[in-house]
């Protein structure tokens, strides 16, 4: 029920842009630069676009829901609720975008801001204004902070994207700890107020945010708020992609330095008077006539409010997908239950407030008949997921298909359990955690991992996270598994903690000892059987074929490329603290010299089968062009050598070198620029010279890499003949290939393959 500034509402902007390139008159790349801040994503394959409609509070009136799902209806395939309160329409055809845009302003409702790097939904407890337990009601200011800041100058154009959020009370219901921004409502002394946390945030690197703020005036939230905007916007890195949030640059200069700026700021805004927030006023419904002899029906899904003879009722969205026509029906149910109001939660459900006691029993027993089964939010049986490899370009696996699986396995052996109402379950297509993993009890992020050559999908496993504001508590890794193991490992793991909560409180066993327990269940299923023997595996939930990262979107390849990188740092470094707690064990040694000695080769299309070619290519692709130091030249010698039998001194020596080879690794990757150049690099790239680049039968994002590499030897402007597998999988690499300011001059397929004259652009910074 926001009230959007009409300058973010208006829709000819857009409207002109999409007719400019439409027309031809603008390129994709430019359009694509002003469609995304406008929440206009691509679908894998480039075909249909989403568009992402923000929802302030999280707080939806009937009609404003009504006109989401008739623009759905009217041009797209479906609805997505999102963690961040969001509501998503699948299925756009880009033509189709502006007329959503404009019939969305019609009933205060925009795309604007739904991605890109800009001031993103800002979100809210979703029973802000009628939980019994809150301070006070924050949805009305985060309404309002949405109004001020979509106002201000340079809320579109910041390093990165910035998420706010707002809590009632200590329990932190919006996860505010992991938010760049947030503000958790305290009184002191009667007055409204603030504690304010900064540089929160869930991704590859999560971070809990520090007090920026113990207590601020409610009035001076919207100053704060753009002093720490604005610090962001003036020092933020606008370069490296990888790591250009807000926690990144407090990490740089550190916190002290930080705050010092942001007050420093905020006394130069103050006298500003339109920063003064000013919040939405609450409703006022008089208690409906002898509301008070009709209690809250005594359902897990239903809460009563705080305001006497009215309940709130949760429905549950199975992995937050709603068909257009059902959001519509359930608009509808407005005209019998007058003054109803939607709030979408970060648990991708929708509650339904402001619900007459006696009604409830009713109500839900129609929303049950439009969405099937409702029941059950908030328990094990409602998971939370991403959309994942299904339509996000940066999606490595199918989070959906895999949270339908475990939903099945919950049915049938877990509907009774005693840990059924205290369990959640959180899971994610890819490390960047849009469904929350690193404050999620029990998650599981998608990963890409190799076994006999070939992709696989995988899942980290991370337990015992819990959202709580500064003392947030970011769940832990346990390990890392592969995808079809997932199912056997929620039902072991779940008997285990029943077995270990014994009648007591499962959140707390899971907090405790979840971890020790899923490492010791994943070391029994986190090994991938020969593709002979067990082909199942080599696919993901939902697929019948063969998984590959084809299909990832322009310049996404790149997301592949991190995610083995960091993966094999990541296992290096496991295996050095079990070799050091294994009194230097040699096959953990030998195992980290490994795994750093691979991890950048993929950067060079090379992806070596044993320890032997990985040294060698190590050596030849990085320390002889001066990348890597000469002080590792001898790793080879030391793997050979380091086995149970040589003295604990020697195991020890062998032990520094893995440990510092990692170091410098991780600093050489510190140092890639976002095409994966590195500083001082020297040598020849593979295929720049002597004829056309020929990568048929490589799999991306490995093919991907090495046309990078033979783009290097190409001088800005020079053309490069490209040989590739023809098929749909090539639309990614070609998108990619354009991502890095390249021109495709000509391409021609025949024969199953594909021939492309690539132009290259300037060096891009």
């Amino acid at each position: 029920m926001s009230l959007l500034p009409e300058e973010i509402r208006r829709a000819e902007p857009f409207r002109r842009a999409l007719a400019e390139f439409l027309a031809g008159g603008m390129d994709g790349g430019r359009f694509t630069g002003i469609r995304v801040p406008w929440g206009f994503y691509s679908h894998r394959g480039h075909r249909l676009y989403m568009g992402r409609v923000r929802v302030a509070a999280g707080r939806l009136s009937p009609r404003q829901a009504r006109a989401i799902a008739l623009a759905a209806a009217a041009h797209g395939a479906g609805t997505h609720l999102t963690t961040r309160q969001d509501i998503q329409i699948h299925g756009l055809r880009i033509e189709e975008t502006a007329a959503v845009v404009a019939r969305l302003a019609e009933d205060d409702l925009s795309t604007r801001g739904g991605g890109g790097n800009t001031v993103r939904n800002v979100t809210a407890c979703p029973l802000a204004g009628i939980c019994p337990e809150e301070a006070f009601d924050v949805g009305g200011y985060a309404v309002a902070l949405t109004g001020l800041l979509l106002r201000r100058e340079g809320s579109f154009d910041l390093p990165r994207k910035f998420k706010v959020a707002l809590s009632g009370c200590a329990r932190d219901c919006a996860a505010c700890g992991v938010n760049d921004v947030g503000l958790i409502a305290a009184l002191r002394g009667g007055e409204r107020g603030f504690t304010v946390l900064a540089g929160g945030g869930m991704g590859r690197e999560s971070r809990v945010g520090g007090v920026l703020e113990d207590f601020i005036p409610a009035e001076e939230a919207g100053a704060c708020v753009e002093a720490v905007k604005n610090v962001f916007a003036r020092h933020g890195d606008r370069k490296n992609r990888r790591r250009n949030r807000l926690r990144f640059l407090i990490e740089a200069i550190g916190f002290d330095r930080f705050a010092r700026l942001c007050r420093e700021e905020r006394a130069a805004l103050r006298p500003d008077g339109s920063l003064r927030l000013r919040p939405e006023p609450p409703r006022g419904d008089a208690p409906p006539a002898g509301a008070g002899g009709i209690p809250a029906p005594a359902r897990s899904d239903v809460r009563p409010q705080r305001q006497p003879g009215f309940s709130v009722a949760e429905l549950r969205v199975p992995r937050g997908d709603i068909p257009a026509d059902a959001l519509l029906r359930l608009a509808d149910l407005e005209a019998d239950y007058p003054g109803i109001e939607f709030r979408t939660t970060q648990g991708q459900n929708l509650a339904v407030a402001w619900v007459r006691n006696e009604s409830v029993p009713e109500l839900l027993g129609r929303a049950g008949a439009i969405l099937g089964d409702p029941a059950h939010a908030g328990t094990l049986l409602d998971i939370v997921a991403c959309k994942g490899s299904l339509t996000c370009n940066l999606g490595l696996c199918n989070a959906p298909g895999l949270a339908a699986v475990l939903e099945e396995g919950v049915r049938r052996e877990f509907m009774r359990s005693p840990l059924f109402p205290r369990v959640r379950i959180r899971v994610n297509g890819c490390p960047n955690n849009c469904a929350g993993a690193p404050v999620g009890m029990l998650s599981f992020s998608g990963l890409v991992r190799r076994a006999e050559g070939r992709p696989v999908p995988f899942y980290s496993c991370l337990v015992g996270g819990r959202p709580a504001g500064a003392a947030t508590r970011l769940a832990r890794e346990a390990g890392v598994l592969p995808a079809k193991a997932v199912p056997e490992f929620l039902r072991r793991f779940l008997r285990r903690i029943e077995e270990a909560a014994a009648g007591g409180d499962a959140a707390e066993v899971i907090e405790a000892g979840g971890e020790a327990i899923a490492r010791g269940i994943i070391a029994d299923l986190g090994a991938v059987p020969p593709h002979a023997a067990n082909p199942d595996f080599y696919r993901d939930w939902g697929s019948d074929e063969e998984f590959s990262l084809r299909g990832i979107g322009p310049g996404e390849c790149g997301a592949g490329i991190i995610d083995m990188i960091e993966s094999d740092l990541r296992e290096a470094g496991k295996a050095l603290e079990e070799a050091e707690r294994g009194d230097f064990r040699a096959d953990g040694i030998r195992r980290a010299l490994f795994l750093s000695s691979r991890a950048l080769l993929v950067v060079r299309g090379k992806d070596p089968r044993d320890e032997e070619a990985a040294f060698a290519a190590f050596a030849g692709e990085f320390i002889e062009t001066g990348i890597a130091s000469r002080d590792f030249a001898r790793t080879a010698e030391v793997f050979r050598r380091t086995t149970d039998d040589l003295p604990r001194g020697g195991r020890r020596a062998a032990y520094i070198h893995a440990r510092d080879l990692l170091a410098h690794v991780r600093g050489i990757y510190g140092g890639m620029d976002s095409s994966f150049r590195f500083p001082g690099r020297g040598g020849a790239a593979p295929g720049a010279a002597g004829g056309p680049l020929d990568v048929r039968g490589v799999p991306c994002p490995l093919n991907f890499a090495k046309i990078l590499l033979a783009l290097e030897k190409v001088p800005p402007g020079g053309v490069l003949e490209i040989i590739l597998d023809g098929g749909a999988g090539s639309a990614a690499t070609r998108r990619s290939i354009e991502a890095e300011g390249c021109a495709i001059l000509a391409e021609e397929e025949r024969d199953g393959r594909l021939l492309l004259r690539v132009r290259r652009g300037e060096r891009r910074e």
